[in-house]
């Protein structure tokens, strides 16, 4: 099939090296997502098979994993040569740490036994946990997956089984396990015990925030770490104070954020109605 490329809105005929260049840039990306996908597998396990429910339908997946497993792992490989390099005094960490055991236990007491059907939650779980003997499949998703299944498209379906959102009692399950989630937070690593120095949704450890320089000062700050030559020029407790206020202004955004999705809901449901599909976690 002829390929066209665009310039300025007028179609041109692909030339020789407009071709190689496209070969050669569609043959790395393959490679990349390839190489993401392995990443993904080896940091989640049975979890990578999970996807959020993206208010984007037409989202390309794979692009968005690969996107976001190169930027964790640049992140994570950052916060390591920084905590060797720095001898802890300065590296600035991004934790998470783990549900709290009681709360943890209450959850798996309530919603184990729906759990043990996901491949995510159920690494939660201990492996030889007892399941569900009935299970809730809706109507519309229960005819997505025989229309996938039809079309032969493996993707499609692997997407919609491991889906715990479009299912009733893994979307509540998941619903209250994000309840019982830690605040994440920024702090020095010479202040965290080592094995307290993990992001425990993101099933990593050693930790930072280096890819959003353009976005957030902190990210600045640790490029800023990476190009000094063994000279810290910021005193400890100067870098203590500026890890605590990033992380205050993190946490202020994603409240702004929140608030101004709920606004804008509000405004396209003033325009609009909508039918949605929904689920009750609690009576």
């Amino acid at each position: 099939m002829e390929r066209w490329v665009t310039w300025d809105r007028a179609p041109l005929k692909k030339n020789s090296s407009i071709t190689a260049c496209n070969t050669e840039v569609a043959s790395c990306i393959r490679a990349l997502s390839f190489l993401a996908q392995k990443r993904r597998q080896l940091r989640l396990s049975d979890r990578s098979f999970y996807h959020f429910d993206h208010a984007d339908r037409n989202e390309d997946l794979e692009a968005h994993e690969l996107v976001e497993e190169m930027m964790i792992l640049a992140n994570a490989s950052v916060a390591r040569y920084l905590v060797r390099r720095q001898a802890e005094l300065s590296a600035p960490l991004r934790i998470q740490l783990p549900p709290k055991r009681r709360k943890l236990d209450e959850w798996k007491e309530k919603f184990g036994e729906f759990a043990m059907l996901s491949l995510s939650l159920k690494t939660h779980l201990r492996r030889d946990g007892h399941c569900v003997d009935s299970f809730v499949v809706p109507t519309s998703t229960w005819n997505d997956i025989n229309e996938a299944l039809l079309k032969q498209d493996q993707r499609g379906l692997t997407h919609l089984i491991c889906n715990d959102n479009i299912y009733p009692q893994l979307a509540a399950a998941r619903s209250q396990l994000n309840c019982l989630q830690r605040k994440a937070e920024d702090v020095r690593a010479a202040d965290v015990e080592e094995n307290h120095r993990i992001h425990w949704s993101l099933n990593v450890s050693e930790y930072t925030r280096f890819t959003s320089p353009i976005r957030r000062y902190l990210d600045i700050e640790v490029h800023r770490l990476l190009l000094e030559n063994d000279e810290q020029n910021t005193a400890p407790e100067d870098l203590l104070e500026l890890y605590g206020r990033c992380s205050f202004l993190s946490d202020r955004s994603s409240m702004f954020e929140r608030d101004c999705g709920q606004v804008q809901f509000a405004a396209d449901l003033k325009e609009n109605t909508c039918e949605t599909g929904a689920v009750v976690e609690v009576i």
